[in-house]
């Protein structure tokens, strides 16, 4: 009779463990679950503070230069010298490097008294073809502007206006890359997740690096040539979704590793702000979450078995 109790009770013990068991995996299974979308939501926090900032940042430039272009208009300037004064005048008042008047022959006027063809420089083409407002990054394989290594170009196209027989297009302003860089969560998950900021071709605005350098470097879509993407998604596709200033998310894998890439389309500017982390990130945090949990259960199974055991050598004892 004591050995059937004890039986009862060592598979009591077992029905016990195995549900404990079974409820710690479904568990465990949510809240991998839960930690994937925590991470989830923490890449989009960063992208929403990112691209508010960003989105908060040109509209403020671009409103700048526009509303600086109307005093220049306004004030009538009787010479092309008296132009540049103003210009350098607005341009020391200012947080831009230095500011420059395109004429419709493809002219640059500067704040620093200089007066250059600028027809081949990208930003004075945007105005040209009275593009109304264009942001471009600028590096030492650009063609610079006052021989600065790297910077952002903001420009407006503006009501023409004439002085001294030359009629201005529009108006751009000159700042260091870094001004904005400073405020971006560039790098986030310790380091692992990147955020940039891209055109509608794939190339940097925005970056971690001081110098983008060539090639791929300098080409989001560049870099991923050579990457594996799932779930349907494509190069190509990708570039496409961009292209018509859609939202993308997606995931794909380089040299061996895999990627999550979300990027968010700024409503103000043909650009993109992209976010990419490794996948490992989640699988790291849900390691982290499984040991910890591991820990917990072996420590209530103990406390469980213990005087359970404990009850069971009793009743072995008495029965001998």
């Amino acid at each position: 009779m004591r050995e059937l109790k004890t039986s009862h009770l060592l598979w009591g013990v077992v029905a016990v463990v195995v549900f404990i068991a079974l409820g710690m995996t479904l568990y465990v299974h949510q809240a991998d679950m839960m930690l994937a979308r925590m991470t989830a939501k923490s890449m989009q926090e960063i992208a929403d503070h990112d691209m508010a900032f960003v989105e908060n940042t040109l509209n403020r430039s671009w409103s700048g230069l526009s509303d600086l272009a109307q005093r220049l208009r306004a004030e009538r300037c009787g010479s092309l010298e008296d132009l540049q004064i103003r210009l350098n005048i607005e341009r020391s008042g200012s947080s831009y490097q230095n500011l420059y008047l395109v004429d419709s022959s493809g002219k640059t006027y500067s704040g620093a008294y200089l007066v250059t063809d600028g027809r081949k420089r990208p930003w004075v083409q945007d105005i040209l073809a009275r593009r109304p407002v264009t942001v471009r990054r600028l590096n030492r394989n650009n063609y610079r502007v006052d021989d600065q290594q790297e910077i952002l170009i903001y420009a407006v196209s503006c009501a023409p206006f004439s002085v001294g027989g030359v009629t201005f297009l529009g108006i751009a302003g000159q700042t260091n890359i870094r001004d904005m860089r400073r405020r971006m969560s560039l790098s986030s998950f310790g380091g692992r997740g990147s955020s940039y900021v891209v055109d509608a071709d794939g190339n940097y605005i925005v970056n971690e690096s001081d110098v983008i350098g060539i090639g791929a470097r300098a080409n989001l879509f560049k870099q991923l040539a050579g990457a594996d993407f799932q779930s349907g998604c494509s190069l190509e596709k990708l570039q496409k979704d961009v292209a018509d200033g859609r939202d993308v998310s997606c995931t794909f894998i380089l040299n061996g590793e895999s990627f999550m890439l979300c990027m968010q389309h700024f409503k103000s500017a043909p650009c993109h702000l992209a976010v990419m982390v490794p996948e490992n990130v989640f699988a790291q945090q849900s390691r982290k979450f499984l040991l910890l949990t591991g820990v917990m259960l072996f420590l209530a199974l103990l406390a469980l078995d213990t005087p359970v055991i404990e009850s069971a050598d009793v009743l072995l004892a008495k029965g001998g």
